[in-house]
């Protein structure tokens, strides 16, 4: 590995370092008001996907949308796998 890859290699990771970070605190916030407000569905934006045993909540919606578009933001030209089953074309994350 050359100087300009290992360098680019460090930058990809700080950014996922940071971006993690970052998604931690939209986590946090979620967790927070899920514990404090009561809905008919047990807590704040509770859904489920394929069965009741398989949770989606408005933080999972949220963070995967944050972390998508910042990789978008950030590397326009690179394209996007998240699971389960999306692909994404580049800077369309």
């Amino acid at each position: 590995m050359d100087k300009q890859q290992g360098d680019q290699y460090e930058q990809y990771l700080q950014f996922a370092i940071d971006l993690a970070k970052k998604a931690s605190e939209i986590i946090k916030a979620g967790q927070t008001a899920r514990n404090t407000t009561n809905t008919e569905n047990g807590g704040a934006g509770l859904k489920t996907k394929s069965s009741p045993l398989d949770f989606l909540t408005e933080t999972d919606l949220a963070v995967e949308n944050f972390i998508k578009s910042a990789i978008a933001e950030t590397f326009p030209e690179h394209k996007l796998f998240v699971w389960p089953y999306t692909e994404t074309e580049p800077g369309n994350c």
